[in-house]
């Protein structure tokens, strides 16, 4: 029942069906510590937050008082990757080095209401095989400090970069590819292919590049929902991206290309209204 609750809140935007069964569960809860536990561990109490709320659900005062101090920290940390991450995407420009944003890098500048609202382990940009090496060594002589742990050369990320913004340790991660090559065998992925369709958005004062609309869709499917996972375990914040980034885009996407291109993306997609209508 739990889960089930936190799979309904899988969404950016909140509708009269998905309330009315937030409210008729939340009522019937019992273990509210475990679940805020759980909404952390996938990624959603922010949205579990907002979704309670708009929703008019019933919940202990306790249960608010404790998302507020869980949110107040989720509002900090965005603060200092949106920090750290001006501070990268900026001395890459000066250096001529082009990147792509990934992930929960865009989404939380473009379809969440703020970027607190997408919690993220880490920041991830991908960048092309012959220019990551010297990425990674500028942003070192810039005071990020390389995580000793041993990663292989042919790995698709090079080792974590950490920078402390005030209080806070931020992580950043310079891909050469966008998955491992091991099994299932994601597809290959051309940097310049993706680089020439990119289209830019505005964080700050900087603006950066991320994928075009219908390769991020089919990127979020394949790092989110293709099983099996062999780098990262499922969870339910990357459902809500896929949900909240086709209800904003459904009408620009080009549904007839990704028909053509990705057919498995969309069989999954539906699939989806089983966890949050």
């Amino acid at each position: 029942m739990r889960f089930r609750l936190l799979e309904l809140c899988a969404r950016i935007d909140g509708n009269p069906e998905q309330h009315a069964m937030l409210r008729q569960l939340s009522s019937e809860i019992e273990d509210w510590r475990m679940l805020l536990t759980q909404a952390e561990q996938e990624g959603m109490t922010p949205l579990l937050a907002k979704h309670l709320i708009e929703s008019g659900s019933r919940y202990p005062a306790w249960v608010k008082r404790s998302l507020h101090v869980v949110l107040e920290r989720h509002h900090r940390l965005a603060e200092a990757r949106t920090q750290l991450l001006l501070k990268v995407l900026g001395l890459f420009r000066q250096e001529c080095i082009p990147c792509l944003v990934l992930k929960g890098g865009v989404l939380a500048y473009t379809i969440y209401p703020d970027s607190s609202s997408r919690p993220m382990r880490d920041i991830d940009l991908l960048l092309s095989r012959d220019e990551v090496d010297r990425a990674q060594s500028l942003l070192k002589a810039n005071g990020f400090r390389q995580e000793k742990a041993v990663i292989p050369k042919d790995h698709f990320h090079l080792p974590p970069l950490y920078h402390q913004v005030g209080k806070t340790s931020v992580c950043v991660e310079l891909h050469r590819a966008l998955y491992p090559e091991c099994p299932p065998y994601y597809p290959d992925v051309d940097f310049d292919q993706l680089y020439s369709g990119r289209q830019q958005f505005t964080i700050g004062t900087e603006t950066a590049s991320t994928f075009s609309d219908e390769e991020m869709l089919h990127y979020l499917y394949q790092h989110g929902l293709r099983a099996p996972l062999t780098y990262e375990s499922f969870k339910l914040i990357n459902v809500a991206d896929i949900v909240g980034f086709v209800e904003t885009h459904h009408e620009n996407l080009d549904w007839k290309w990704i028909r053509t291109n990705y057919p498995l993306l969309c069989t999954a997609l539906p699939l989806l209204h089983h966890l949050t209508p």
